[in-house]
């Protein structure tokens, strides 16, 4: 791979993780309001806390 491909590569992962960061939340919104009758466990807010505690987990595991 030449410096070429390797910038061009640094710029699409660049502008993808804003996408992801904007896309993930809402995308959680919509699968949230779903009725999913006897098949949901637990309530929103639930769902929400453990979205957070696994993506921080996530970065805090790429940071470190």
């Amino acid at each position: 791979m030449d410096k070429k491909e390797i910038k061009a590569k640094k710029i699409n992962f660049i502008y993808l993780i804003p996408v992801i960061i904007i896309v993930t939340p809402i995308l959680l919104g919509l699968l949230l309001n779903i009725p999913g009758g006897k098949l949901t466990i637990g309530d929103e807010g639930s769902w929400v806390g453990f979205f957070c505690n696994y993506s921080s987990g996530i970065i805090g595991g790429i940071v470190a």
